[in-house]
């Protein structure tokens, strides 16, 4: 079996905000020439964290109450507001195409997706909640898998270490 991998790195140049390589990507998910997709956009905007009193810290730019941004965010903070729901929406655009490609069967092409779950802050959205997520969801009926992260601290000794929610929404075979 060959494999191709296909990865934009912001840090080698790829803007996944430009309409290349976006286009040609969705190009080729439509035409069945992927078998396996992962996006995990950036989850910033998106954050529990922005939601947390603290000196130094970004605060929120968006809520449940105005999912698109604040009217009162300066024009960088809408930008990044932005840029984040267009990328979320970019990804799940992905994901649909690579699943509805071609037919389903023992090599079934397969998409996962990651960010940060919902919290329990009444203001904060996670980009699971966002309609354009739902609406998703409720389309593709994925696979939907809550678990902790702590990679961050990994010389922390394990009972020392935080843990970063995260989930993993897909329909890789067995991703439960």
């Amino acid at each position: 079996m060959k494999v191709r991998t296909i990865s934009t790195d912001r840090l080698q140049g790829g803007d996944l905000l430009a309409p290349q390589p976006f286009g040609e990507h969705l190009d080729m998910a439509k035409q069945g020439q992927i078998d396996g997709y992962h996006a995990g956009w950036p989850c910033s905007t998106f954050s529990r964290l922005r939601w947390r009193s603290a000196p130094n810290l970004p605060g929120p730019v968006r809520a449940r109450w105005a999912p698109n941004g604040f009217a009162s965010n300066s024009r960088s903070q809408q930008k990044e507001c932005d840029d984040g729901t267009v990328m979320l929406a970019r990804s799940l655009c992905m994901a649909q195409e690579v699943n509805l490609s071609r037919e389903k069967g023992a090599a079934s092409p397969f998409y996962t997706l990651e960010n940060p779950p919902p919290s329990d802050h009444w203001e904060h959205i996670s980009a699971w909640e966002m309609d354009e997520t739902l609406r998703f969801i409720e389309a593709h009926h994925p696979h939907v898998v809550d678990f902790n992260t702590c990679f961050y601290e990994v010389d922390t000794e394990i009972g020392k270490r935080h843990f970063k929610p995260q989930r993993f929404v897909g329909s890789l075979r067995g991703l439960g």
